[in-house]
C-alpha cells in the first residue's frame, strides 16, 4: 500500500492593504494672452502666423507662461499709425465686434504654438516685417516696451476660432497690468476646452506649413 503524507499548506500571507485613492489633480486654470484685438484679426485671417513678446535683458529673462492659450482682445492703447501701412484698414474697433452684451468681452480664438524664438535685434525684427500686420519697428518698442538690448520672443502658433463665439464677463483682475489673464474658473466653463471640439483652424495645414517655413527660414540668422 502506497503512503501518502499530506502536505499542510502555510495559511495565506493577508494582502496589503489597499492605499486610498487619490483624487485627480485639479487642472491648472486655462490662461489668456492679452493682445490687440486688430493683432488678433490679422492672426484669424492668416495675414500674420506669429505674436511677439518681449523676452527682458539676457540677465533677467521673461518667461513665455504658456504654449497652448487663449486669446484676450484689448481695445484700449490700439494706434493706427502702428500697423503697417498695407493692414491700416485691418484696424478693429470694440463698436465692431459681436456684441457681447454690457461688462462682457467677445472671446473667440486659442492658439497653439508650434516653435519659438528668441532674438534682439532691430534686423531681426525687420525680417519679420512680411509676417506681421504691425509695423517691425514701432510696434515692438511703443506697445510693447522694447528697447535695444532687451530681447523678444517670436511665437509661431496656429490659431483656432470658436464655431459660436463666446464672452466672459469683465472683471478688474482682467485689467491688470501683465498680458497673461488667468481665466477665473466659472469664465472658463463658457469656453469650449482645447480644440478640436468647438473650433475650426483659421488657415488650412498647407498655408500654415509654408507660413512657418518662411519665418523660421527669415529667423535662422537671427535666432
Amino acid at each position: 500500500m502506497l503512503l501518502f503524507r499530506r502536505l499542510r499548506r502555510s495559511a495565506p500571507e493577508p494582502a496589503p492593504p489597499a492605499e486610498p485613492e487619490r483624487p485627480p489633480e485639479p487642472a491648472a486654470p486655462p490662461l489668456a494672452l492679452k493682445l490687440w484685438a486688430t493683432v488678433i484679426r490679422g492672426l484669424d485671417r492668416g495675414d500674420q502666423s506669429v505674436i511677439l513678446l518681449p523676452g527682458g535683458r539676457p540677465e533677467e529673462p521673461e518667461r513665455v507662461e504658456a504654449d497652448r492659450f487663449y486669446l484676450y482682445p484689448l481695445f484700449e492703447g490700439q494706434r493706427h499709425e502702428l500697423l503697417a501701412p498695407q493692414y491700416r484698414d485691418l484696424l478693429v474697433s470694440q463698436a465692431s465686434m459681436e456684441d457681447a452684451g454690457p461688462g462682457r468681452v467677445s472671446m473667440r480664438h486659442w492658439v497653439r504654438v508650434s516653435d519659438i524664438r528668441r532674438i534682439d535685434g532691430e534686423p531681426a525684427l525687420e525680417a519679420l516685417a512680411p509676417f506681421l500686420v504691425v509695423d517691425p519697428l514701432r510696434y515692438p518698442r511703443e506697445a510693447l516696451g522694447w528697447q535695444p538690448g532687451e530681447t523678444l520672443w517670436v511665437l509661431v502658433v496656429r490659431v483656432f476660432r470658436m464655431r459660436q463665439a463666446r464672452s466672459v464677463p469683465w472683471r478688474e483682475a482682467y485689467d491688470a497690468p501683465g498680458r497673461w489673464v488667468t481665466l477665473d474658473a466659472t469664465d472658463a466653463r463658457e469656453l469650449p476646452p482645447e480644440p478640436p471640439a468647438g473650433f475650426e483652424i483659421c488657415i488650412s495645414d498647407t498655408a500654415f506649413s509654408h507660413d512657418r517655413g518662411e519665418i523660421l527660414k527669415a529667423l535662422a540668422p537671427y535666432a
